[in-house]
């Protein structure tokens, strides 16, 4: 691998290698998991002394190992889930890394166990979030040696790739290219791919199938710099030929450029493992055909793009890539967070919608309102209520302080959407290969889906569960398009508004005169014929919602037996933890079925207020949101 994650052994191909390393079911000395498929021995020490960075890590490899079975052609996930992974301390002057070990030879030369030959060993727990910023999956990097080394013609002396290697050196294609380390920084260096072939190779497909932190970055920069090599690595990994986006660049039409903001849940917290719960509906199994390719993977759009900009307090950062899902809520704002929101469905149907190519930019963040966070400069500055000043005092809070941090709070995010929008569309080529400077470019839409930090916002709106108690929202709404339009030079830009749907077809008043303050401003003479209102309550799953009161029941029933109700089994709180599970487990067995147990491990992985992280629920969202913005396109007859 790269500095700190050096692939070690290589260099030493005179070792003789003998047969794959068997995959044991126990290690002494380590405790052994299957982790996507995968077989790791965990060191004890390491549980025992770096607990939390080991937990961490796992978690990290566990996401770049979700990653590499969403990319990778099946069959070679079937043979790269054959090379072991092992969880190390660090070794003393020995810069924490991770290497594939072609030989036994060397491991115990260097005094390791040999019966790593063949696998993958991760010694840098320490810094493994770090080296994940640096570069995103550098466990398909090291999978790359192995698969290079045990599957493919000749091992590493396959001739293609050294074939390949020369005569990218002698053309200098690497000499001098972009390095990035993470953290804002970047260089002009020497590629790491130049290495040795083993490196090109394992360089490339990282940039192939993810994220590479040397140019070329991506696929895309791969196919334009290297032509040769980005098709030796198709082939060689057994990549299905892609229809050339170039043809979608000669079209002699415009990029559509569609632009998606909100909170949460345009970030998106369902996970891909929802997906087959699409497929349970017969009305939602053709969305779910859409969404997965004939290997059962999530399908990756080949005319439409994504720009993501996401993150947690001053920690923004972008994503960006072919349309695919990932593109949910994330950790780490360019890494795949194995989730969806309604950018999946919605960027499927413009792809098939338009002959042109087609580019989504969503920026959305969790917990952000519409009366602060997102307020438009046109609506003022917000002002605090003589009622909110009022409490503020009785609490003996600093009034002045408050006022101040308002202030600052007051608009960040729309300002940061704005200027993410802005950056994308000065440097289009960057995050869509396929856009042709010659035709230009074309806003086609903006949706949005917010809204529940304003609904439970008793401060801010005193008298929401009344008519008109949200007004203020719509006020605040109809300013915010305004000055979207106005910002980016587009007055008649379509503007599709998500109306809040948690809860479903049972919303309490509140939730009711939310809903309709969330509409209004499509109903406003101003914006007739190019702001739609699409209702999400009806893609709310009332089945799973079913079984979430359930739940509800049996985390209530845990309070109580806790907290020793008196009305409760635990009473005299005489009962042991022990006791305790049991009787809590006995209670969710009599009132969640086996079915409805299923059902909720099949459809849902979040809680209500994010649709309860339903793939059905965003997917139908998305859908929806796309038929909308293209009703509003054809009357415009722009399309």
């Amino acid at each position: 691998m790269k500095p700190r994650l050096s692939f070690l052994g290589i260099t030493l191909l005179a070792i003789a290698c003998s047969a794959y390393a068997a995959e044991s079911p126990a290690v002494a000395g380590h405790q052994t998991k299957t982790i996507e498929g995968w077989t790791l021995h965990i060191s004890n020490a390491l549980l025992e002394k770096e607990k939390t960075e080991t937990e961490r890590a796992l978690e990290l490899l566990t996401a770049q190992l979700q990653e590499i079975i969403r990319v990778v052609p099946a069959p070679a996930v079937v043979e790269l889930r054959k090379v072991p992974l092992w969880f190390s301390p660090e070794y003393d002057k020995v810069p924490p890394r991770a290497e594939y070990h072609p030989g036994a030879g060397w491991l115990r030369a260097n005094k390791r166990d040999p019966a790593m030959e063949k696998a993958v060993e991760f010694t840098n727990i320490r810094i493994f979030e770090r080296e994940t910023k640096r570069m995103p999956n550098f466990t398909l990097h090291e999978l790359a040696h192995a698969y290079h080394d045990r599957v493919l013609a000749k091992g590493f002396g396959n001739e293609p790739i050294k074939a390949a290697f020369d005569k990218a050196k002698e053309q200098g294609l690497y000499e001098k290219v972009e390095q990035r380390f993470g953290d804002g920084r970047s260089a002009t260096v020497r590629a790491y791919a130049m290495s040795s072939p083993m490196e090109y190779f394992a360089e490339c497909s990282e940039a192939f199938f993810s994220t590479n932190d040397f140019f070329p970055f991506s696929r895309e920069q791969l196919a334009k710099h290297d032509p040769e090599m980005n098709q030796l690595v198709s082939k060689l990994w057994g990549c299905a030929a892609e229809p050339a986006w170039e043809k979608r660049s000669s079209l002699n039409k415009p990029l559509r450029v569609f632009i998606l903001a909100g909170q949460s849940n345009m970030e998106g917290h369902a996970k891909i493992e929802t997906f087959d719960y699409i497929g349970d509906d017969p009305a939602t199994a053709p969305l779910l055909k859409q969404m997965r390719d004939a290997d059962g993977r999530p399908h990756v759009c080949n005319g439409a793009w994504i720009s993501y900009f996401t993150g947690s307090g001053d920690q923004n950062g972008e994503g960006h890539g072919k349309l695919t899902a990932g593109y949910g809520s994330r950790r780490q704002p360019d890494q795949d967070g194995g989730k969806i929101g309604p950018e999946f469905s919605f960027g499927i149907a413009m792809d098939a919608a338009f002959d042109e190519p087609v580019l989504l930019i969503k920026t959305a963040w969790g917990g952000k309102s519409l009366h602060t966070d997102f307020r438009p400069p046109s609506a003022g500055p917000f002002v605090f209520s003589e009622t909110q000043l009022a409490n503020f005092q009785k609490q003996g809070k600093d009034v002045d302080a408050l006022k101040a941090a308002k202030e600052k709070e007051t608009g960040r995010y729309y300002r940061l959407m704005i200027e993410h929008v802005q950056h994308v569309l000065k440097d289009l080529k960057r995050v869509c290969p396929a856009y042709d400077e010659k035709q230009g470019y074309e806003l086609s839409g903006f949706v949005w889906l917010q809204g529940w930090n304003d609904l439970v916002d008793s401060g801010v709106y005193p008298n929401r569960q009344k008519p008109g108690g949200y007004d203020a929202y719509s006020n605040a709404l109809a300013h915010f398009i305004r000055d979207v339009r106005k910002d980016l030079k587009s007055p008649q830009l379509p503007f599709t508004i998500g109306v809040l749907g948690v809860g479903g077809a049972k919303p309490n008043e509140q939730t009711v005169e939310f809903r309709k303050a969330m509409a209004a401003p499509a109903a406003m003479p101003e914006f007739r014929g190019n702001v739609v209102a699409v209702q999400t309550a009806p893609f709310w799953s009332e089945e799973l919602a079913a079984i979430a009161e359930k739940h509800e029941k049996v985390r209530q029933m845990s309070f109580y037996l806790n907290s020793r109700h008196k009305d409760h089994a635990n009473g005299d709180g005489k009962m042991t933890d022990k006791e305790k599970r049991d009787y809590l487990e006995k209670y969710e067995a009599k009132i969640i079925s086996p079915d409805e147990a299923a059902m909720w491990k099949r459809g849902a992985s979040n809680a209500g207020y994010h649709y309860l992280g339903c793939a059905k629920t965003f997917a139908l969202m998305g859908r929806g949101f796309a038929e909308a913005n293209l009703s509003i396109l054809k009357e415009q007859g722009k399309r």
